[in-house]
């Protein structure tokens, strides 16, 4: 995103911009090449590509032009927003605190500095918790005492967190927390279930689980008896 020029200018005179990054997503992630990693494959080289496409230089241009942008006329989402709505610690934050004025229970949830030995803990069977990354929608980063291969893949995941992020030690983007909570037994059939509230009611609902991606849930009085201060 260029800052100069007459489609910067037709930008900043809008009354408003739609549009953003997801930062939900394991954006910074870079895909393995079918000939293998090169020394010139570094997530800091121009080479490299990013889910989006994007070197680590070039997020940073995208973002700073979007908080100038946000300045002269309005976004929304705000990429700040985007950016705060990407941490599952966020979130969860917000729902504890949600959940706490409406009276009902909350899991539990606590950063992690040291995720294998926590990984080693639940598939030992000392904890009976799930583990899992912020700015991350897939499965690559959730691990229970049931994921296959668990400390390989956790290993690889780390490596590929500390190339990525080491470069930016300070600035916009952070290094994602690793968190734990509390195993739930339904998620090994029922999976994460997100539901779209607005004014109240719950207007859509989409299931999740390992072996499937997101998928609608019909509505209706089982699903409704699993929400019902929202449906009340």
């Amino acid at each position: 995103m260029l800052r100069k020029g007459s489609y910067w200018d037709r930008l900043k005179q809008a009354d408003l911009i739609i549009g953003g990054i997801n930062f939900t997503s394991n954006y910074m992630w870079v895909p393995f090449p079918r000939n293998g990693y090169t020394p010139s494959d570094l997530i800091n080289r121009e080479s490299a590509q990013s889910i989006y496409g994007l070197t680590l230089e070039t997020l940073k241009i995208h973002w700073d032009a979007l908080g100038i942008l946000a300045e002269h006329t309005f976004m929304w989402p705000d990429p700040r927003d985007l950016m705060y709505g990407g941490s599952k610690l966020h979130l969860s934050q917000n729902i504890n605190k949600c959940s706490e004025a409406l009276g009902v229970p909350f899991p539990v949830i606590a950063t992690v500095s040291d995720p294998l030995k926590v990984l080693q803990d639940i598939q030992g069977g000392a904890v009976d918790a799930i583990l899992k990354r912020e700015y991350s929608n897939a499965s690559l980063h959730v691990f229970t005492k049931y994921t296959p291969d668990a400390t390989e893949r956790l290993m690889k995941a780390l490596a590929d967190e500390k190339q990525a992020y080491s470069p930016i030690h300070e600035g916009p983007f952070p290094r994602p927390m690793w968190i734990v909570q509390s195993f739930s037994s339904p998620l090994q059939h029922l999976g994460e279930i997100r539901a779209f509230v607005v004014n109240g009611s719950i207007i859509n609902i989409l299931t999740t689980t390992q072996a499937t991606s997101l998928r609608p849930l019909p509505i209706n009085s089982s699903v409704w008896s699993i929400f019902p201060t929202f449906h009340n």
